[in-house]
């Protein structure tokens, strides 16, 4: 039999040769490690293999530049809250998860939108009510005879389509 050929004395093709490689290289690769580190640990292992690798002040220097160029991109970019914005994604948000809905629904979701849009940071005090106060005046309308509302379509598109241009004209 010829070196590399299957046991019918022929050689072995692409895709048969591929499976015997691979168990060819899974016997020569070490063992995995059973258990799991946190990421905490991976980073300090990692952060002490870099200083091994190249030193403390290149390690310090190169961990440095990523915090001051977040630190001048969150600096020049300036978070906003659109209310009318946020106004139309709250509605189209909660009509899409309840047909009809009350005010407390609106408001969790424009808190949502706002942990979102803001990322964490302080914004007006009021301001998911604003936005709340906004949807329910332009872009709902009363459903049977309670305090349930749902979305005012109509609406909703109009705003759409002047925030959007649409190319399918």
């Amino acid at each position: 039999m010829r070196r590399g050929s299957g046991r019918q004395g022929h050689a072995l093709g692409e895709r048969a040769s591929y499976a015997p490689a691979c168990q060819a290289a899974d016997q020569r690769r070490p063992p995995k490690r059973t258990e799991s580190l946190s990421l905490t640990e991976l980073r300090e292992r990692w952060r002490t293999s870099a200083i091994r690798a190249f030193g403390a002040c290149t390690d310090y220097r190169l961990a440095e530049r990523p915090r001051a160029a977040a630190a001048a991109g969150s600096a020049r970019v300036r978070p906003l809250a659109d209310v009318v914005l946020a106004a139309v994604d709250t509605v189209a948000v909660v009509y899409v998860m309840r047909c009809a809905f009350a005010r407390h629904h609106l408001l969790a979701e424009a808190r949502r939108h706002l942990s979102y849009a803001l990322r964490g940071r302080p914004h007006q005090p009021g301001l998911d009510q604003r936005i709340v106060q906004a949807a329910v005046d332009d872009r709902t309308r009363p459903v049977g005879r309670g305090r349930r509302m749902t979305a005012d379509l109509r609406a909703l598109y109009r705003a759409a389509s002047r925030t959007r241009p649409c190319c399918a004209r």
